[in-house]
């Protein structure tokens, strides 16, 4: 559902910048679900000093390394 919300662009903020995106979910009863929120940035970033990054991970329920 997020991609195809992405794919329009008119739904992108135009300013270059970082921006809140806010997303929640309603089910076929119309009971709204928890509301998700992440910063995205538009627009590029200027590079001083950037790391490589070299791996990345994504957890269910709880971290089986931490």
């Amino acid at each position: 559902m997020i991609e195809d919300i992405l794919q329009d662009t008119s739904f992108i903020p135009c300013a270059n910048g970082f921006h809140t995106f806010t997303i929640r979910l309603k089910d076929s009863q119309g009971n709204w679900g928890q509301v998700f929120q992440n910063i995205v940035h538009t627009g590029s970033l200027p590079v001083t000093g950037a790391e490589t990054l070299t791996n990345g991970e994504y957890l269910w329920d709880n971290d089986p390394g931490g």
